[in-house]
């Protein structure tokens, strides 16, 4: 079927000439959205001859997301009597998708061609690199969101296959141990293809553009899925059979893969595959960078796992030594750590309070057994030594070099807001937050448990100390959440 025949001045050829020469092309379409004529270099723009278009509906080429807003459209260019603004439109022509800039114009009032005529331009590319681009933007948003490196992947190729112009994406880290050579660990996508790809990696014959972008390390597009060579056929006939037609291997770094797939065939331009590089590359900075946070986590861990044995084992010689005291430093650490929390500390500060609590009388070693142990009154030369238990546990625990402020704490826990403290005389604001905290604990759990120069006070006695104290000795903010916890049932020994 040929072009039909146009009447009056407006003739087949004058206006394939005038398109032609305008490196355009338009058609001539009815009101039901028949194309009567096409015009312009046909072969070029589109690959196919114009006759093949003749008597198509432009509603049968149409996307289908496309078909509400192409059917508005079109009712709005029968009332105006001026071309519409140009909107964007994915139509498949042949084995191919592209995007059409169209302008529409009506021409049904005039006797010469009574028709509308759509003016089309090839903005494939550009859109095909804008969704890039966008992909690129939403990858690096996904950069900022992520904790871990598996989440990154999966963020990566969900924001992939989200995007219009692709349809599936998957990352695969290289592993030999895998039949394909790489594992696949995240996806993006119909699950099927993904399952059909995994059993067909168990293929010895197996081969394909993932095979040679892990081999080469370089990036392997796939204009054309149907023109692939026989040699690939097996991956060919599976990515035909699920609707693809175009796709892109790039390397991230040397220790992985990101494959992607379009439905649209030529979706990988040198433009789009530019703006992909740049996320595989963002991809593999990005995943560098977790895996090198993942590891100081690791380390920190097994540091601080470490030094928490050490502080346990240093807290069980002190209290070796004064069996009275014998549980007084945990007890000290559960309701430090408890007011700690309730004044909103983050969970770091509270812990480094907790293993200055659980430690803070370590220099008890350096005081003779006799007097930590004497029933009655100290005298003034016997309380010099105990006084002397602070810095002594100073020196014990300078030289360990914890994260927190854990020496200074020792020192000072027996500092007081007025200047009557020892050893420094330190004042109010001079004293360390965690120091006060650790001091207002250390005394509520001294005076509700037993000593050898007196009995048990009780909480209720302690609590009446802290109040007296209030803002002269102690910190009047942990003094308040202090009784809190004990007067609203929040919190209570467990250790006797």
């Amino acid at each position: 079927m040929g072009n039909r025949p146009l009447e009056g001045p407006f003739s087949n050829e004058f206006v394939d000439a005038l398109f032609r020469y305008s490196g355009g092309v338009a058609a001539v379409v009815d009101v039901a959205g028949t194309i009567l004529h096409v015009a312009g270099d046909t072969d070029t723009f589109f690959g196919i001859a114009s006759d093949q278009f003749i008597g198509q509906s432009v509603f049968d080429i149409l996307q289908s997301s496309d078909l509400e807003r192409a059917r508005l459209r079109w009712r709005q260019a029968f009332e105006s009597a001026t071309p519409l603004p140009s909107e964007d439109y994915w139509v498949q022509v042949g084995d191919r998708w592209l995007c059409l800039r169209a302008v529409v114009s009506n021409f049904l009032d005039d006797v010469r061609m009574g028709a509308l005529v759509v003016n089309l331009e090839d903005v494939t590319g550009l859109k095909n690199a804008e969704s890039a681009r966008s992909t690129l933007l939403g990858s690096r948003s996904a950069l900022v969101r992520v904790s871990s490196e598996g989440d990154l992947y999966s963020e990566i190729c969900h924001v992939v296959s989200g995007d219009v112009a692709f349809d599936l994406a998957w990352i695969g880290l290289v592993d030999e141990s895998y039949p394909l050579g790489v594992r696949m660990v995240a996806t993006g996508g119909p699950v099927a293809y993904f399952d059909a790809l995994e059993k067909l990696s168990t293929t010895q014959t197996y081969h394909g553009p993932i095979a040679d972008a892990i081999e080469t390390r370089k990036i392997q597009v796939i204009e054309s899925i149907a023109a692939t060579p026989q040699t690939e056929s097996m991956w060919r006939d599976l990515a035909l059979a699920h609707g693809y037609n175009s796709g892109v291997v790039l390397p991230i770094a040397d220790f992985g893969v990101l494959a992607i797939y379009s439905k649209r065939a030529n979706a990988f331009g040198h433009e789009v595959v530019q703006v992909l590089t740049a996320l595989v590359d963002d991809l593999a900075q990005g995943a560098a960078a977790l895996r090198a946070r993942a590891e100081r986590v690791a380390n920190r861990y097994r540091l601080e796992s470490s030094l928490e044995a050490t502080v346990r084992a240093i807290a069980t010689a002190a209290e070796l030594r004064d069996p009275y005291t014998a549980g007084h430093q945990r007890r000290v650490e559960y309701l430090a750590r408890a007011i700690a929390a309730d004044m909103g500390l983050a969970q770091d500060e509270t812990t480094g309070i907790g293993v200055a609590a659980s430690i803070h009388d370590v220099g008890k070693l350096v005081v003779p057994a006799e007097i930590l142990s004497k029933p009655g009154r100290l005298t003034a030369l016997e309380f010099e030594f105990v006084k002397g238990h602070s810095q002594a546990g100073y020196d014990i625990i300078a030289g360990i070099d914890f994260p927190w402020r854990v020496a200074e704490m020792i020192l000072d826990h027996h500092e007081r807001l007025n200047g009557s403290g020892y050893p420094r005389g330190l004042k109010a604001e001079d004293i360390f937050l965690g120091t006060r905290i650790l001091s207002v604990a250390d005394v509520t759990e001294a005076m509700r448990s037993h000593r050898p120069y007196r009995p048990a006070l009780g909480i209720d006695a302690a609590l009446r100390e802290l109040e007296i104290g209030r803002g002269t000795l102690y910190d009047p903010d942990v003094v308040e959440s202090c009784i809190g916890l004990f007067r609203e049932n929040r919190f209570e020994f467990q250790l006797s």
